[in-house]
């Protein structure tokens, strides 16, 4: 994968002692790996199914409201009804 080193350096107080300027291994060379990014619209594709999601959670809780308030509301009815006839 590498070829040999063109030059060598003399390092150190004893001339013998050499160093190359070349890698000697393949995990010596840094390579930065791709970034991974994310798609464009993930964002506002979140932001619509989390407002999605709260929107049908205040819908459902809403409805149900309603029911129970009808009801109530029917059975109070009911109930001033009955006490109007027995009096």
């Amino acid at each position: 994968m590498f070829t040999a080193p063109s030059e060598l350096c003399c390092v150190g107080l004893i001339p013998t002692e050499l160093v190359t300027c070349a890698p000697l291994r393949a995990p010596g060379v840094s390579r930065v790996a791709p970034r991974l990014t994310a798609w464009p619209f993930m964002k506002v594709l979140r932001f619509v199914t989390v407002t999605a999601f709260t929107l049908r959670a205040f819908t459902k809780l809403t409805l149900r409201m309603f029911v129970l308030k009808t009801f109530l509301l029917r059975i109070n009815v009911f109930r001033s009804l009955i006490r109007s006839m027995n009096s």
